[in-house]
């Protein structure tokens, strides 16, 4: 069976050369998004950095809840809020494994699961799944009635050499299986999680429509999973964008569109009103076209300046 080289790493793996990693023969990386309560302090980088050297990205989080309100805390406030428009390429996993939890019973852990599970699904086109020990499957504490849809990856070490050792596999029907936590790899310092995965996801874990981030970093919207915005204007929540004829949203530059010159700023949106640009000022209409004629601009009874459909 052929299988997929995958690390995972987190804040403790920091200034990872992901370049490096790639050379490595890695392929998926799976990325710490955060820690009980806030932002894994490496994750912005590292899922940059990653995509950029076209490894594959999906995250896990940590499960520190022991109610179904705190697991549906978890998916909304540290995963969903924090990925917002992000590309996934694998999915967001769920990491079962806190000792707190070894005295639940099986139905309350596995309604902490399905919670954070169906959150993800129901509020993203995300693919949500599971990350846990052997000794956990295989003691039932999960009900797989309930959760065998899900994908499972699954950690067992056998003795953690470090070293891949076919058998120790785990007799599970799993997409992944972490088998060590000392593996070593160039580009990273010190030990690494490291993992095969045989399941190939190929690019499903993200959204199919709406703004999407390349691996260059540039931007594009996605009207249909297979269809973008080109070489015209898009309105989206009261601000127009500019894409290019390759569908590369527009930043920081003059754009000139019917004989008219408009301002795409530093996140793409079209400016208006009155602008200090490159040490000079000019002003820009409702419609962003730039004035070429006066412009009349009237005080209201506090003094502050307006012209018709801008507050300045």
């Amino acid at each position: 069976m052929s299988f997929i080289k995958t690390v995972d790493v987190s804040s403790y793996q920091y200034n990872i050369d992901w370049k490096k990693v790639k050379a490595a023969g890695i392929d998926y990386a799976i990325l710490r998004i955060a820690t009980k309560t806030s932002v894994d302090s490496e994750f912005e980088y590292n899922y940059r950095e990653a995509r950029a050297a076209n490894i594959k990205v999906g995250v896990y989080k940590f499960c520190y809840a022991d109610t179904v309100e705190k697991a549906i805390m978890e998916a909304r406030s540290l995963v969903l809020n924090v990925l917002g428009i992000k590309i996934l390429d694998l999915p967001i996993f769920y990491d079962l494994e806190w000792e707190k939890q070894e005295s639940m019973s099986k139905k309350e852990l596995t309604d902490i699961a399905e919670a954070f599970l169906k959150t993800i699904e129901q509020n993203s086109n995300y693919i949500p799944a599971i990350y846990t020990g052997a000794h956990w499957y295989n003691a039932d504490k999960l009900d797989l009635n309930r959760l065998g849809k899900y994908d499972f990856w699954i950690a067992k070490y056998g003795k953690d050499t470090g070293i891949y050792d076919e058998s120790i596999k785990p007799n599970i029907d799993m997409a992944g299986w972490q088998y060590t936590s000392k593996g070593k790899v160039d580009g990273i310092m010190g030990n690494v999680d490291m993992s095969i995965f045989y399941k190939d996801y190929g690019i499903l874990a993200h959204s199919s429509t709406g703004w999407c981030q390349e691996n260059d970093g540039t931007w594009r919207f996605y009207l249909s999973p297979n269809k973008f915005v080109s070489n015209d204007w898009y309105k989206y929540k009261d601000k127009w964008y500019w894409f290019d004829q390759s569908g590369t949203m527009v930043t920081n530059t003059w754009y000139m569109y019917k004989d008219k010159w408009y301002y795409l700023g530093s996140d793409g949106a079209m400016l208006t009103g009155l602008q200090n640009i490159d040490g000079k000022y000019y002003f820009l209409n409702p419609d962003g076209d730039m004035a070429t004629e006066p412009v009349t601009l009237t005080p209201d009874d506090n003094g502050a300046l307006h012209y018709p459909g801008i507050i300045l």
